[in-house]
C-alpha cells in the first residue's frame, strides 16, 4: 500500500490485489519499531558496502520514518510517537557498542554514548542512544494508509495471484483462471510466489514472538530497546487499551 500511495501521488492508476485482505499477512504481526538504527549494525554495513553505502542505508530508513509520520499525521491517532532507541550489550561487553558508535556517527545518525543509569535503566549498563526513532500502532496505521490510497483513487481487489508474466505489457494470472493486464506490476508478497532467480533460495523460514505484560506508568522511559544478542530482543511500550490497567502501560 505504501508503493500504491506513492504511485497514485505521481498520477498513476493503481489496483491493489490481495489474497487475504489488508493487514492479514506479516505486517499485523510486527511490534512496529520504526528505526534508522539498523540491527544489521553500521560497522558491518560499512565493512561490506563502504561508508557511503552505510550512509545510504541510514538515510533511507530515516526518510521512511518521516514518510510514515506524514501519513499518520493526516489521519486519526495511529499511535505514532517519536522516541529514542537504546542499544545495549546483552553480555555486558562494550566493544561492539564502541564500534557501532563510531560507525553510526559516520553514517549520519544522531547517536551518543550514555553511561549506565543516566538515561536508560541501570540494569542495561552503558548504552547507545539513537534519537529520532519512532513507534506506531500498526493496525491504525494500516487503516489510515488504506484510506489515503482509496481517497487518491486506488482500487482494491480480493483475489489470489498465481503467476506473473513479464514484458512490455505484463499479465497477472489469478487463481480463478482470470487475467489482469497492466503497464507495470509490483510484487510485494512476503515470500515470492513467482520466479525470481536466486532470491527464493536466500530466504529462511523463522518466527519471532511477542510477549506482553503490564508495567506501572513512569517506571520505564518511553523508548525502543534493542540488545546485541542473536537472536535479538526488542522491547517497547504502548498505551494500555484496557481501562482496567489503570495508570499503566503494556511492555
Amino acid at each position: 500500500m505504501s508503493t500504491a500511495l506513492a504511485l497514485l501521488r505521481e498520477g498513476r492508476g493503481v489496483l491493489v490485489i490481495d489474497r487475504e485482505g489488508i493487514g492479514a499477512g506479516e505486517t499485523m504481526r510486527t511490534s512496529a519499531h520504526l528505526a534508522s538504527a539498523l540491527d544489521d549494525r553500521f560497522h558491518l554495513l560499512a565493512r561490506d558496502h563502504g561508508k557511503e553505502g552505510a550512509r545510504l542505508a541510514a538515510q533511507s530508513h530515516a526518510q521512511a520514518i518521516d514518510w510514515i509520520e506524514a501519513v499518520a499525521a493526516g489521519a486519526g491517532d495511529c499511535g505514532f510517537r517519536r522516541v529514542p532507541g537504546f542499544l545495549f550489550a546483552h553480555d555486558g561487553r562494550l566493544d561492539e557498542l564502541e564500534r557501532e558508535l563510531e560507525a553510526a556517527r559516520d553514517a549520519g545518525l544522531d547517536v551518543r554514548w550514555c553511561e549506565a543509569g543516566t538515561e536508560a535503566p541501570p540494569a542495561l549498563g552503558s548504552v547507545l542512544r539513537f534519537d529520532n526513532q519512532a513507534r506506531i500502532e500498526i493496525g491504525g496505521y494500516l487503516l489510515a494508509l488504506a484510506g489515503q490510497v482509496r481517497a487518491a483513487g486506488g482500487r482494491f481487489v480480493r483475489a489470489e495471484v498465481s503467476g506473473i508474466s513479464g514484458g512490455a505489457t505484463p499479465w497477472l494470472e489469478l487463481r480463478d483462471g482470470s487475467r489482469v493486464q497492466a503497464r507495470a506490476v509490483v510484487s510485494a508478497s512476503n515470500v515470492p510466489f513467482h520466479e525470481t532467480g536466486a532470491t527464493f533460495h536466500k530466504q529462511a523460514p523463522y518466527r519471532t514472538y511477542v510477549v506482553a505484560g503490564i508495567v506501572p506508568s513512569a517506571t520505564l522511559p518511553d523508548a525502543l530497546y534493542w540488545d546485541t544478542d542473536d537472536p535479538y530482543h526488542y522491547v517497547r511500550l504502548r498505551d494500555c487499551p484496557d481501562p482496567a490497567c489503570g495508570p499503566a502501560r503494556v511492555l
